[in-house]
Parts: C-alpha cells; structure tokens; sequence
C-alpha cells in the first residue's frame, strides 16, 4: 500500500532507502544514538541481512517516508503484527534533518487513516521514552492512551557515563543507575479504532489523505 499526504508518500520498503537514511547527519546527542541505526548498519556491512530479515518477517511490514518528489525523510514500521487481533505495534523515526517540521505527525496521521481504514487493523501499540515529550505529546494528541510504564535498559553503564553531564539534569527522574548498566522509563500506549474516529471526527473537512 501506498500512502500519499500534500507533502509525503509512504511506501514499502527498499533495499537503496537504507542507503539514503545512511547518508543523512548524524543524531549528535550520544542519547539519541539509536536513530542512527541505517549508518551502524553500513558500517557493520550487515546491511543487506537487515532489509531481508525485515521484508522477509510476515509479524512486520516496513514503510520509507518521502518526500512528494522523493527525498527519504524517514521510515515507518509495524511489527509484532498479531492477525487474530487485529493488532500490532508502531515504530516511527525521521532522519536528523527532518525533525520538528511536522513531517512525522502528517504521517502518523496519514497511516493511522489507512491503519484503522484500509488495512483494516483494530488497535496499536508503541512505545515511548518517558523523557521524549514532543513525542508524548503528539500521540496523546491523536488519541493514544497510556496503559502503563516500565523501565528499559539502555546498555552498560560505563557506555552512559555522559548521563552525568549537568545538561541531563531534566532527565534523572526517568533514569536508573546500577553498578552494571543504566535503565530509561517508558510509556506502554495504546490506540483502538473507536479512539481514532473520535479524533477524525474533530478533523477540520478536507484534510484526509489518499491512499493508492
């Protein structure tokens, strides 16, 4: 399926995107090193492995996000698909570049339309970084409930020892040290299909996107 908004399309997956996402910046933050996952890949050489293990896994399905004249700007990614269900969980990321410009919220709110229409599915999951508030915010928006917290292990402590800076200070309250390694609060969230009509509902008319 392709997913088309005024300025983005969202469509499967290639081999060549991860290529593109591998020449964007780098996140800078070391916190926020996990976005940059398309350059470990190519670093590695396990490039090839990842896009075969993902195309190939019938629990996921893999979008790129583009730009209407075909600039990768991100990606979008169900897995943990549950067909009996009608359920599935929600990973979503936007290249360095294109962050705070409104493209991830025109296409979580593009795919959430073919989600619960098209796709037919009945309920979403993801999850988030306490810490993330933009974020938060945004799914809150759309109608995501939280359902609970738990904490994540983001690796071995000596890897995080940069946390101690004085400009994480805002972030202690979401973190946890041990001797071995350190842990980051997240949010367990959930959007049914009633819950995003209720949105739609309050959508302004003419702003659906089309699905192809």
């Amino acid at each position: 399926m392709i997913i088309s908004t005024s300025r983005l399309t969202l469509r499967p997956l290639q081999r060549s995107d991860i290529d593109a996402m591998a020449r964007w910046p780098r996140y800078p933050d070391p916190l926020d090193a996990i976005w940059n996952w398309p350059h470990t890949l190519r670093e590695h050489g396990t490039t090839d492995m990842f896009f075969l293990a993902r195309t190939s896994d019938h629990r996921r399905r893999e979008w790129t996000i583009t730009t209407t004249d075909g600039a990768v700007v991100g990606h979008l990614g169900l897995r943990d698909i549950q067909p009996g269900q009608k359920s599935a969980r929600l990973g979503i990321g936007m290249g360095y570049p294109y962050i705070g410009i409104g493209y991830g919220s025109e296409a979580l709110r593009a795919f959430l339309d073919a989600f619960f229409g098209p796709l037919a599915f009945a309920r979403l999951h993801l999850d988030v970084s306490l810490h993330n508030q933009r974020a938060l915010r945004l799914y809150q928006r759309l109608g995501f409930r939280e359902t609970g917290t738990f904490w994540y292990e983001l690796g071995a402590a000596a890897e995080f020892a940069f946390l101690a800076d004085p400009r994480y200070e805002s972030l202690r309250q979401y973190l946890r040290w041990s001797v071995e390694s350190v842990c980051m609060r997240y949010a367990e969230m959930v959007l049914d299909a009633s819950d995003w009509q209720s949105v739609e509902q309050r959508r302004p008319e003419g702003t659906r996107n089309s699905e192809q």
